[in-house]
C-alpha cells in the first residue's frame, strides 16, 4: 500500500487535529505513526488505515484516493481513464 501522505495530512489539518492526536487515536506514539508513514506509508497496516478512515470521517473515494492509490502514479485529473477506481482486493 502506498499512501498519499500530503494528502493525509491535509485531511488532518482539515480535521482541526495533529499527527500526535492521530497517534494517540492508534494507540502509538508519534514517532512511530511519522516512521510507518515515511517512504509512502507501506509501514500502514490496512487495520490502521481503516481506523485513520474512521477517524477522520473519510468517504470511500476519500479513502481509496488516500490509502490505494497506484505505486508511482501522481493523482491525475477527474475524466481521465487512468484515474478509475479499481478494487483493492
Amino acid at each position: 500500500m502506498e499512501i498519499d501522505v500530503y494528502a493525509l495530512k491535509r485531511k488532518i489539518a482539515e480535521k482541526n487535529t495533529t499527527m500526535e492526536g492521530l497517534a494517540v487515536f492508534l494507540g502509538m506514539d508519534r514517532s512511530t505513526l511519522y516512521r510507518k508513514l515515511r517512504d509512502g506509508g507501506g509501514g500502514v497496516t490496512v487495520h490502521e488505515a481503516h481506523l485513520i478512515a474512521s477517524f477522520l470521517e473519510l468517504s470511500f473515494e476519500e479513502t481509496i484516493g488516500i490509502f490505494w492509490r497506484r505505486r508511482g502514479n501522481t493523482p491525475r485529473k477527474k475524466g481521465t481513464a487512468e484515474n478509475t477506481l479499481s478494487s483493492p482486493f
